[in-house]
């Protein structure tokens, strides 16, 4: 354990944007709407938050049985019945979510007129370090089925008493690290992908492609997909016809490597062979799949996040989203 005790002390350091608290926006009477672009622009001033909205259910690495959780977060006093909805993926190896750390950018986008779901998903509660590959994929493979699960979650209200009123047909994923690789895993992780044998049992055992993590019958598909320092196990796994990509990678990234290499975590996790966001987008461009990389020369694995690196990165976010929809 002293080695996830370690991890997170080094995830402390990632946290980039200064914290949100929880009554922020939500508590505050004015509803007060900003002149601007919506979606592009900071429109509304205050936000509603509501906590611990179970979406799923599963069980974990050692059996337990877990209910999985989002915060949801909404602009105060919109008149839209129908937001675009940006679910966000928290980064962690796999050994932790906090979707709390999120925070900070759920307030980014709310306030820009999206409703936005910071989720929980199942993490490895196992006893052996460092990780090997075997459970890495395992990992990996219960974080997209969380991550399906929440998307359905969202597809059903909206079909049913529509109490977040999202538009189904306006559904994005941002994730960074091992909230990137879940985020770019959903988007292009298909039945139809020739898998490592070894991965499509997992996928097997676990419920399909889709997972068993709940809400069933409704599709888990996305309108686009944002990746910060994240990567595909093999960027071939993006086909022609699939949906929209924006990256922001460090070419410094000693976690998850820019090009080809692999992902670890020293002591932590043992190296598992990816392909980031350098290899991403020229797949990407290849097969003509729509898509935008921003290079961060010299940044390291926490630069997608840290505004002093990329002082214009969530606006090119914000405006590549926009021009989805």
């Amino acid at each position: 354990m002293q080695f996830k005790q370690l991890f997170l002390l080094l995830l402390a350091g990632f946290l980039l944007f200064p914290s949100c608290k929880d009554d922020e926006g939500g508590n505050d009477p004015g509803n007060q709407q900003l002149e601007g672009v919506r979606f592009k622009d900071e429109v509304f001033a205050n936000f509603t938050k509501t906590s611990n909205v179970q979406y799923g259910q599963n069980t974990t690495e050692n059996g337990a049985n877990l209910n999985l959780t989002l915060d949801f977060f909404e602009p105060q006093g919109d008149p839209s019945s129908e937001r675009p909805l940006l679910i966000t993926v928290v980064g962690g190896g796999f050994v932790t979510a906090n979707r709390t750390d999120f925070e900070p950018i759920a307030e980014y986008f709310v306030k820009r007129g999206y409703a936005v779901a910071n989720i929980t998903y199942r993490v490895y509660d196992g006893i052996n370090y460092p990780i090997n590959i075997q459970d890495s994929y395992e990992n990996v493979v219960r974080a997209i089925s969380d991550l399906r699960a929440a998307i359905r979650y969202f597809r059903a209200d909206a079909a049913g008493s529509n109490v977040y009123k999202i538009d189904a047909e306006n559904i994005f994923a941002l994730g960074h690290s091992a909230g990137a690789i879940t985020s770019l895993g959903v988007a292009f992780i298909d039945d139809t992908d020739g898998l490592d044998p070894a991965i499509q049992t997992i996928i097997n055992d676990m419920g399909g492609i889709e997972g068993n993590s709940g809400n069933p019958g409704f599709s888990s598909d996305l309108k686009g997909v944002v990746s910060l320092a994240g990567g595909l196990v093999d960027a071939d796994l993006l086909e022609a016809g699939e949906i929209p990509v924006i990256s922001v990678h460090g070419t410094d990234d000693t976690i998850v490597p820019y090009g080809d290499g692999f992902a670890q975590v020293p002591g932590i996790v043992q190296p598992v062979p990816i392909q980031g966001s350098s290899l991403v987008h020229d797949r990407a461009n290849a097969v003509g799949v729509t898509n935008s990389l921003i290079t961060i020369e010299n940044g390291d694995h926490s630069s997608p996040l840290r505004s002093s690196d990329c002082p214009d990165c969530f606006s090119q976010i914000a405006d590549f989203l926009l021009d989805l929809m």
